[in-house]
């Protein structure tokens, strides 16, 4: 990591953002071409590696649309992943952690905007899971979604 010479507080800069975005990108296709075979494993690994990279990226706000889009679209495919080895408890896990970490990333004033923006398409997944499967339905209370629970019903 490099260090400002002023404040000595760590910051990151442009190359190195975009070399994690394009290394995100990469274990992303592995992973999407891993679950489009079968191999939920090599998957599954592929995503995790992405997910770190992705959290990793929140540290360059000039990024932050990037960064949030790709941390929710990790999370939506290790949710798919489970999803289609009927792990139902895990995929619900990973929508609603994706969507609460937003819902954080909304108070941060440098995320605020692409936390807000990118929200509404966690919500949009929580409801067509828990359309899908009924006996989810708790999860929109416990994720503040109310105003939701006409639309599914």
């Amino acid at each position: 990591m490099i260090y400002g010479q002023l404040n000595r507080r760590p910051t990151v800069h442009r190359s190195t953002s975009q070399h994690q975005l394009t290394q995100w990108q990469h274990a992303i296709t592995a992973g999407n071409q891993a679950f489009a075979i079968g191999d939920s494993d090599s998957a599954h690994r592929a995503y995790l590696y992405g997910l770190s990279l992705a959290q990793s990226l929140l540290r360059d706000s000039r990024i932050a649309d990037n960064a949030i889009a790709a941390l929710v679209t990790t999370y939506h495919n290790l949710a798919d992943l489970h999803q289609r080895a009927g792990h139902l408890d895990l995929a619900a896990d990973q929508l609603c952690a994706i969507h609460r970490q937003l819902m954080r990333l909304a108070d941060v004033g440098a995320l605020h905007n692409a936390a807000m923006h990118h929200q509404r398409r966690t919500q949009l997944e929580l409801m067509r899971f828990i359309a899908e499967h009924p006996q989810y339905g708790h999860l929109i209370q416990t994720l503040g979604m109310s105003h939701a629970q006409g639309i599914l019903h």
